[in-house]
């Protein structure tokens, strides 16, 4: 599959799904925190999983993971 993002799209993308993995990653130490962390887990391994291919596609992106 090829989707054709300009590099705008992608660094929206890039940091929209690495501020959701820090939310997630936040709510899940919450003290009795509602949801399972199983369900939160699934959840930050699928944002990962995207965020890592965007990383393979475009290097580059790694150099802003500081600023998150």
């Amino acid at each position: 599959m090829e989707i054709d993002f300009t590099t705008q799209e992608v660094l929206f993308i890039y940091g929209y799904f690495k501020k959701k993995i820090q939310k997630l990653d936040i709510l899940k130490s919450t003290p009795n925190c509602p949801i399972a962390d199983e369900s939160i887990n699934q959840e930050i391994e699928l944002y990962s999983s995207i965020v890592d291919k965007l990383k393979q596609a475009q290097p580059n992106l790694s150099n802003l993971d500081s600023y998150f």
